[in-house]
């Protein structure tokens, strides 16, 4: 029990020391405030015809299953068309050049043939440096195409699938950092899954041929010159695709092996809607099987700890693997980690836990080869009880609840013989 409590002290600290600079959630935006507010009285910094046809919060939130900030507060309504209009700008901290990722939710009600932005990333404080510009248009058929530039208003690439008008769509926009000068990339993607990780292929790919790098720290909806009419809700941006669209963002998965049993141990830096992990496990060439479950914390911000022991189990090697679910019943599997657990080097017969006991216990041992097994309950006048153990069974190490029931206070002894092996050890049961 002691290298148990050792090893979860140790994987602990492993916690603390490799999630230090986790990715972690920049800024999210809910628009949680009363319909009829403007958003330069939440935060957001107004500009470019500030005070103009302004934009305002409306009542309802929009929605997407799985999303980690759907269906939460408000939404904003972005109306471009002729005349002087507001754009907004909201920051965030990120002190370096990096990967930035930026996911939202938004409902297009109407949208003339030409094409506008609505969206982007920006430098701060708020200046003429905008990237990753978000469009849309009309295509002619009674629906509509998302589009994205990087940084000029001519070079679109569109997304070429037909979008329905008055759906709700999720979009992520990705600022991809590369070494050099003048070649970054904007990648578009539109209703990505969100049960897995970032899609090889985006809907749109825009390089950044016409101007420097920049350091992504705030993003702004834009009203633009030309007609449209969309609803926009749930921001949420940070350095990690996990992060940006995703809900749970595990940060460490690991294993440690300690008398016969593998301790896992696994961290998450925040949590949304997160009803818990299954925790699974192979053999060889076995399917995956449950083990158990360990409850999540639903919605948090901050860093939290969690542990499963898989206790006393055969020698060889092992894989595991933690299922997040959802309330919603969304889910998505944490990568695979590989265990070996050696054969003990020696016979052992542990004493039982707890001791006393009532109305059970547990008796682990440990066998160094094959054998065939058995372990018996006996009375202080050498009656046998029970016979908990009598199979053969490989090199490893075991462990079984004897529960008393029927049985009076008093003391108890319980046998293991293995082959040429035999030990006995002394329980007490107190009604």
């Amino acid at each position: 029990m002691k290298k148990i409590m050792y090893s979860l002290f140790l994987l602990s600290c492993l916690f603390l020391l490799s999630s230090a600079s986790f990715p972690q959630l920049n800024f999210e935006e809910n628009f949680d405030y009363p319909a009829g507010d403007t958003l330069n009285t939440h935060g957001w910094v107004a500009h470019s015809a500030a005070g103009s046809n302004v934009s305002l919060i409306v009542s309802g939130s929009l929605s997407y299953p799985g999303y980690a900030s759907s269906n939460i507060g408000n939404s904003v309504d972005l109306i471009g068309g002729s005349g002087s209009r507001e754009d907004v700008t909201a920051t965030f901290n990120i002190d370096s050049v990096s990967n930035v990722y930026c996911s939202f939710l938004v409902k297009v009600a109407s949208v003339g043939p030409t094409p506008d932005y609505f969206f982007h990333f920006r430098e701060d404080p708020v200046a003429a440096i905008l990237r990753g510009r978000v469009f849309i248009r009309d295509n002619g058929t009674g629906g509509f195409n998302f589009g994205m530039s990087k940084g000029s208003t001519s070079l679109i690439d569109w997304d070429t699938t037909a979008r329905t008008l008055t759906e709700t769509y999720l979009v992520v926009l990705k600022y991809e950092y590369v070494v050099g000068t003048g070649n970054d990339l904007i990648h578009l993607f539109i209703n990505p899954s969100l049960t897995a990780g970032e899609p090889a292929t985006p809907n749109a790919t825009v390089p950044d041929t016409s101007g420097s790098d920049i350091i992504v720290n705030a993003v702004s909806l834009r009203q633009g010159s030309n007609a449209y009419n969309a609803q926009l809700d749930g921001i949420r941006v940070s350095t990690s695709w996990s992060f940006a669209p995703l809900p749970v963002e595990l940060v460490n998965f690991n294993a440690q092996v300690s008398e016969g049993s593998v301790l896992l141990g696994w961290s998450t830096a925040s949590e949304t809607n997160n009803k818990g992990f299954e925790i699974e496990r192979k053999f060889g060439n076995t399917d995956y099987s449950t083990l158990g479950f360990v409850n999540g914390v639903g919605n948090s911000t901050e860093q939290q700890l969690y542990s499963f022991l898989d206790s006393k189990i055969q020698s060889g090697t092992y894989a595991y693997r933690l299922k997040q679910i959802d309330y919603n019943g969304t889910f998505k599997y944490s990568h695979e980690i590989q265990i070996d657990v050696k054969a003990p080097l020696t016979f052992s017969l542990n004493q039982n836990y707890p001791n006393p006991f009532n109305p059970s216990t547990k008796i682990s041992w440990q066998l160094p080869v094959d054998a065939h097994q058995t372990l018996r309950v006996y009375d202080v006048l050498g009656n046998e009880v029970v016979t908990l153990i009598d199979d053969f069974k490989p090199a490893g190490n075991y462990e079984i609840e004897f529960t008393s029931e029927g049985l009076s206070s008093s003391v108890y002894f319980y046998q293991l013989q293995a082959g040429n092996f035999v030990q006995i050890k002394k329980m007490v049961l107190i009604r």
